[in-house]
């Protein structure tokens, strides 16, 4: 099978974005290596991109958007994958309009439908454009069944296209090697948040509530994983936890590795998620999780503990129960892997192709 690959976002795409994209192209090697992947990259990227897959064998191969391509969104609309040369194009929340090989969109969430003032107006107006362009879609890839069910009651008419297929770690975590993220003292205890830096992961209301903690526990700090992201304000931390609030930018997986293995308790205060990717991590990574009461977290039921994300008080209440009993611990839980969500994505390929031969 002959598959291409839009891996916009290789190098220079949001975490997330780029792990899902790197995971699923070093699952599907391993799962399937006579399949022929190409991955379209920026020009620019080309000659990284290619020393980096060197090590996944022959079976991959690397080509690159046009020269004069700056957003993803123009990036996709310019792929023309043939038919005769492709039996599928994979892209990242926008469908290629010109490609006329079977199309499969993953749509990471479509929390700007529901929630519009989570988002930037400038965001609203890039993102606007992944609903027309899904209309050409042969499949929409969902990342949960809170979001597969999400996409289908505000884009009814694509109900029967959506599949779901979950997302898993991301393969660069789980073959990292733990190490301590320079100038941190590794024997200050500490509570870890991961996200980017907007309004949607709640991370403001999070400082407030940790504030509120510090006034009775003298010895935790907060750790906060993220880059800024879209509009943003964390206010001003009181003069009580200003020394134990720590935003860390730039933080590799090794480094990430580390914090979640070592932190007393992981906190994910977001307001909504397509798929809660931090918690998994976390979870796999062997911490203690709480989480805000949203469908995909009781989904992925990895948590100990849930609170509204919108109530500082139901924050501060499951932090100190979740600092409380450090030996509570839900056991591990079945996360997919990459290699069933490769499987699963592959099987609507072959499916669509049975069906329209």
């Amino acid at each position: 099978m002959r598959i291409l690959i839009d891996a916009f976002w290789w190098i220079d795409g949001h975490p997330s974005g780029r792990n899902v994209l790197r995971s699923l192209v070093q699952g599907w090697v391993q799962q399937y290596p006579d399949d022929e992947l190409t991955l379209r990259v920026p020009e620019s990227e080309r000659p990284d991109v290619k020393r980096e897959v060197r090590t996944l064998g022959d079976s991959v191969s690397v080509d690159h958007y046009p020269t004069w391509v700056r957003h993803h969104a123009v990036a996709v609309g310019t792929i023309c994958a043939r038919r005769r040369r492709y039996d599928a194009v994979l892209s990242q929340n926008f469908c290629p309009p010109l490609a006329t090989s079977q199309r499969l969109t993953l749509v990471h969430d479509a929390l700007f439908v529901t929630n519009p003032e989570w988002f930037t107006r400038r965001e609203l107006l890039y993102l606007a454009g992944i609903h027309p362009s899904l209309r050409r879609a042969s499949t929409v890839l969902a990342t949960s069944h809170s979001e597969a069910e999400r996409i289908r009651s505000v884009w009814p008419e694509l109900a029967d296209r959506v599949v779901e297929v979950g997302l898993s770690v991301p393969v660069d975590l789980l073959e990292a090697t733990a190490a301590i993220p320079p100038g941190w003292k590794p024997q200050t205890p500490f509570i870890l948040a991961v996200g980017r830096l907007n309004i949607r992961k709640n991370l403001a209301l999070l400082v407030e509530a940790f504030a509120e903690l510090a006034l009775t526990d003298d010895r935790h700090h907060l750790v906060i994983v993220g880059e800024p992201d879209g509009s943003y304000s964390p206010g001003t931390v009181p003069a009580t936890a200003s020394n134990r609030v720590h935003f860390m930018k730039g933080v590799d997986d090794s480094q990430l590795r580390w914090l979640y293995e070592n932190c007393d308790l992981f906190v994910l205060p977001s307001l909504g998620e397509g798929y809660g990717l931090p918690i998994i991590e976390a979870h796999s990574m062997g911490a203690r999780v709480i989480s805000s009461d949203i469908p995909v977290a009781r989904e992925l039921d990895v948590a100990l503990d849930y609170f509204d994300p919108r109530s500082k008080g139901q924050i501060v209440a499951a932090l100190k129960r979740g600092l409380a009993d450090p030996e509570q611990d839900g056991g591990p839980k079945a996360i997919r892997s990459w290699r069933e969500i490769v499987i699963d994505i592959r099987q609507v390929i072959e499916n669509h192709g049975k069906t329209s031969a």
